[in-house]
């Protein structure tokens, strides 16, 4: 009799500990200041913590650059997440490794100088 209890008392205490898991890794997930999820290349509704003009790519290359970032806080990190703007077109988002590791030497410039500008700006231990 208590054999079958402790049995069902087990699986159901493994269902719970998945469930609440699944939770947890999702409600981390880019979750923004405002509560809105970011979805593909939908930015309305999204504060940003900083806009960042970048005059050094903008000299070289006669346009617009700008980088919107915003600090992404999971349950034992946070970290800066980029925007970038060309001439107020979005052209590419994510972290800061992500423009390292682009093919296109465009983006790896604007990732360089806006991970250079948010390490001054972010304390990225706390």
């Amino acid at each position: 009799m208590y054999g079958k209890f402790i049995k069902s008392s087990i699986i159901l205490l493994s269902f719970i500990g998945l469930a609440s898991c699944q939770t947890f890794i999702t409600e981390s997930n880019l979750r923004l200041s405002k509560g809105t999820t970011l979805q593909a290349f939908k930015t309305e509704d999204v504060d940003y913590d900083k806009v960042v003009s970048l005059p050094k790519l903008s000299a070289k290359n006669k346009n617009k650059y700008e980088v919107y970032m915003t600090t992404i806080r999971g349950a034992v990190f946070k970290e800066v997440y980029y925007y970038a703007f060309e001439n107020d077109k979005l052209i590419y988002w994510g972290y800061p490794y992500q423009f390292s590791r682009s093919n296109n030497p465009l983006l790896e410039d604007i990732g360089i100088e806006a991970f250079e500008y948010s390490k001054k700006e972010y304390d990225l231990n706390e």
